[in-house]
């Protein structure tokens, strides 16, 4: 598999210099998600959480489920590094069923207040419907509408270039259309609600329409620690064999912040 084109990329996001600031401003609990938070004025370090689960069963039914999520950011004076993960396995008797992983890369540049540019490097696998690798990369433009502290929500939009391989059907490549939106909304002093909504009007091997819905609700426990529960929703218009149309996946677990 080819992860050249994706790996040119990272190293460029990674290779921006950051802006130094004049002086420092707060930055938000970093156990919460990451997903609206405009790029401010910050440290240059990364911060974020890991969260794991895990589910054992024994008896009638031999089974397990081990599942990870992150979410990471780097905030600069006027751009953002963002990085998530989200990563699903079950198995029963000893023999894989079914792996999601979704993980993803991402740079901002601010052009100022509202508006701001992006490019994204993302990595999809789901093996129970026939995907066993989706490379995109995407850049565009996006617009902040809300900035506050109670809500952020973004919408942007660009285009991507997809390189899908398949255990069974063919691989495709192609570039495809993308729009989407994010949200961070402020349910408590303890508890954050993030959002986000992604839709390809065209994609890259069976065709059709393909969205992704991902939502998750984190609440900090202590200073370190924190509960989560994060659902993932993916809708294909068009599949391979006997796939279904649309894919549910729900985390929860406990989170650690860095």
């Amino acid at each position: 598999m080819n992860f050249r084109l994706i790996g040119t990329v990272a190293c460029l996001l990674l290779s921006v210099p950051a802006a130094q600031a004049d002086t420092p401003a707060a930055v938000d609990d970093p156990i919460f998600s990451t997903l609206a938070k405009p790029p401010e004025q910050g440290e240059g370090k990364w911060q974020g959480s890991l969260g794991m689960g895990f589910t054992l069963n024994r008896g009638n039914d031999n089974s397990t489920q081990a599942s990870f999520s992150g979410n990471a950011v780097r905030a600069m004076r006027d751009s953002r590094l963002v990085a998530r993960a989200l990563v699903i396995r079950n198995s029963s008797s000893g023999e894989r069923t079914s792996e999601s992983a979704n993980l993803e890369f991402r740079g901002e540049r601010s052009f100022d207040d509202n508006m701001f540019g992006f490019g994204d490097a993302q990595l999809e696998r789901d093996v129970k419907n026939d995907l066993s690798l989706r490379q995109s990369l995407s850049a565009g433009i996006g617009r902040r509408l809300y900035d506050e502290e109670a809500i952020r929500l973004n919408l942007y939009g660009g285009l991507a270039y997809a390189m899908a391989n398949f255990y069974e059907a063919r691989d495709g490549r192609g570039f495809e259309p993308m729009v989407g939106e994010d949200m961070d909304y402020k349910l408590s002093e303890t508890s954050r609600l993030g959002q986000r909504f992604v839709l390809f009007p065209t994609t890259v091997g069976a065709g059709g329409m393909r969205t992704a819905l991902q939502a998750d609700i984190t609440t900090r426990i202590t200073d370190r620690f924190g509960l989560q529960v994060a659902v993932l929703h993916k809708y294909r218009e068009q599949t391979n064999g006997t796939s279904k149309h649309n894919d549910l996946t729900i985390f929860t677990g406990l989170t650690s912040k860095f």
